[in-house]
């Protein structure tokens, strides 16, 4: 995890336990996914037979390509041939995964959360970060707690003041460190125990699930994809990469190449874009229309994060914008 990465997250954990009025167990903005605690899904995506045998085709290719160099081709090729012959001990063996990739379902934004926390940025911490509050929101608005809102409203009626003390501290954070120094990894997640109560309880189900696996490189994948789920809207450099990361669905995006095409109709700007004519004297292009800014948040525009709802007229149509 980068230090940039590291600080954004803990930027944002300082946001939720300085506006905290106390926490809550009410209903939340999202449930787990199929019912189960582990939240995510972990797949083989190879097994040590196929490690093996790519390394052996790639020494194969290798040796080949060398041998087009040679002054010696025919003494050159006989002995690739030996390595390209070479045979996997794994391969006759019952499979033994080599590395694993976790899925992460992408938590539905919860427009709430994300309309109390920019009052609160904008009430409270208008210079407070480098990072937009936009930014800061959206993360919030796909991991935190429903009830968060609530938290965030009483700060801004309170005159920027904490209504009251955090929620006890949690041992997330703690429980991570001590499960990646088992397997030998850095301790780097950055999950902080004194946030633990802000978070979605599913997600903090799953990452305790994911520390439970007894295969150390099951662990380093689902981390990575919690890592990965950390960063939404926050990393400027992985937006599309994450979404495509957690919820492992780039068809969502397909008809990003459409956005601003000139159209006729809908059914030519794709299945997420729509054909809008944002005033009377404009054509009309794809575009994604909205009615207020949280129809935009996490909406992306080619490889670019929406975060505003525009319009060209007071009474031409919304579309979602940059800035």
């Amino acid at each position: 995890m980068s230090s940039r990465c590291r600080w954004i997250w803990l930027a944002l954990s300082a946001l939720l336990v300085a506006s905290a009025c106390g926490g809550g167990d009410g209903a939340d903005g999202a449930g787990a996914v199929g019912g189960s605690d582990a939240y995510y899904t972990t797949t083989c995506e190879e097994t040590a037979c196929e490690a093996c045998s790519d390394h052996v085709s790639s020494d194969c290719s290798a040796c080949h390509s060398l041998c087009l160099s040679s002054s010696d081709t025919a003494s050159c090729l006989g002995t690739c041939s030996n390595i390209c012959a070479t045979s996997c001990s794994a391969c006759s063996r019952a499979p033994v995964c080599k590395k694993h990739k976790t899925t992460l379902p992408l938590p539905p934004l919860d427009r709430d959360v994300y309309e109390a926390c920019l009052a609160e940025a904008q009430a409270c911490n208008p210079e407070a970060s480098v990072i937009g509050p936009q930014e800061i929101c959206h993360n919030a608005a796909r991991t935190l707690r429903h009830e968060v809102a609530d938290e965030l409203r009483c700060t801004v009626d309170n005159d920027c003041q904490p209504c009251g003390m955090p929620s006890a501290p949690g041992t997330i954070g703690s429980e991570a460190c001590e499960r990646e120094k088992s397997c030998g990894f850095d301790c780097s997640f950055p999950f902080p125990d004194g946030a633990e109560h802000r978070f979605r309880p599913e997600l903090v189900r799953g990452l305790r699930a994911c520390l439970a696996e007894s295969d150390c490189e099951a662990v380093r994948a689902c981390l990575f994809a919690y890592g990965r789920l950390s960063r939404v809207g926050l990393d400027p450099q992985e937006r599309v990469g994450d979404v495509y990361a957690i919820d492992d669905s780039p068809e969502t995006h397909a008809d990003d190449h459409k956005w601003y095409a000139a159209c006729s109709s809908s059914a030519s700007c794709g299945s997420r874009l729509q054909c809008v004519k944002p005033c009377k004297n404009c054509d009309s292009f794809c575009q994604i229309p909205c009615a207020t800014n949280a129809d935009c948040v996490g909406q992306y525009i080619g490889v670019d994060l929406a975060y505003y709802c525009r319009r060209i007229t007071s009474d031409g149509a919304g579309y979602c914008g940059w800035n």
